[in-house]
């Protein structure tokens, strides 16, 4: 067991037909399932384990849990579910913008906006390619 797995990540649980999915917003495709939400609610905190030991042999950083995901006057990850919160957002970084879309439903996932008017379009379709209308700009 990880110390991340004691930080408050979005561990979030859909009921389906056959028990629940699983998944945690701030790992891009951390996503598990389980016959009851208990079930579930475990097989997710061994895959996230996993998934925080790919992402750290593999170099990158992991995310903060959501609630302290917002850094103040720095650049950093932001994680936006409407045009409002991103246009908010782009206000405080210097573009290029990259823009990433979680759990796309369709290819691109990924989006570099150059100034504000790109910046609006790729926006609206990030989110509208994510499966829960959620896209991280950094």
């Amino acid at each position: 067991m990880s110390k991340f797995s004691e930080m408050p990540y979005s561990r979030c649980f859909v009921p389906q037909k056959d028990g629940f999915a699983a998944y945690i917003r701030e790992f891009p495709g951390c996503l598990s399932q389980g016959r009851t939400l208990a079930g579930a609610y475990k097989n997710l905190e061994k895959v996230a384990d996993s998934w925080v030991e790919a992402a750290l042999s593999q170099g990158q950083t992991i995310p903060l849990p959501l609630e302290h995901s917002w850094p103040k006057g720095q650049e950093g990850e932001f994680v936006v579910h409407v045009m409002e919160e991103a246009l908010a957002i782009a206000q405080k970084l210097d573009y290029p913008i990259a823009i990433y879309s979680a759990f796309a439903i369709k290819e691109p996932r990924f989006f570099l906006a150059h100034n504000p008017e790109q910046f609006q379009l790729l926006v609206e379709e990030a989110l509208n390619v994510s499966m829960i209308r959620e896209v991280m700009l950094r």
